[in-house]
């Protein structure tokens, strides 16, 4: 069986459930004969549910991976925070706002910026100390935000 269409019966109408029995433990069988299946018969297709028009990307397969990753670290927290997190980054991604700032903060919240901190983690860099000020590792939060120079900096400017 390499096919739905092979759990099917001959004319594609319903699920042929002794395949279903054969194949599938009750509570797969189950949740089987709760798909609905199309009324009139249509060829099969490839479809990528996680796109609006069904077509895969490399961009929605990472947007996926990324979620799946961080709904493995917030178990605790209810969908509606994600379901909010997805609506601010839409918002910024179709917000009239200059490319390379979508970018800059798509990857300061990732914390993938070039900081000592990544480029140490890459053996590219000795330590991950801030060159600024030297108290702190600098990872994306402190050389934006906590690194007392360029908080000095931002200010004077």
């Amino acid at each position: 069986m390499h096919w739905v269409s092979d759990l099917l019966v001959f004319d594609g109408t319903d699920w042929d459930r002794d395949r279903l029995i054969a194949y599938f433990n009750p509570a797969d069988i189950e949740a089987i004969l709760r798909i609905k299946l199309p009324s009139r018969q249509c060829d099969d297709f490839i479809a990528w549910h996680k796109e609006k028009n069904g077509i895969f990307s490399v961009r929605s397969a990472y947007n996926l991976a990324l979620q799946l990753r961080h709904v493995g670290t917030i178990s605790g927290t209810s969908i509606r925070s994600v379901e909010g997190e997805q609506k601010l980054w839409q918002n910024v991604w179709s917000g009239h706002i200059p490319p390379k700032v979508k970018i800059f903060s798509w990857k300061l919240s990732q914390d993938v910026l070039p900081t000592r901190k990544n480029k140490h983690r890459r053996r590219l860099e000795e330590d991950n100390f801030c060159n600024f000020c030297g108290n702190g590792i600098e990872d994306s939060f402190h050389a934006v935000v906590l690194c007392p120079r360029v908080r000095a900096l931002r200010q004077a400017m």
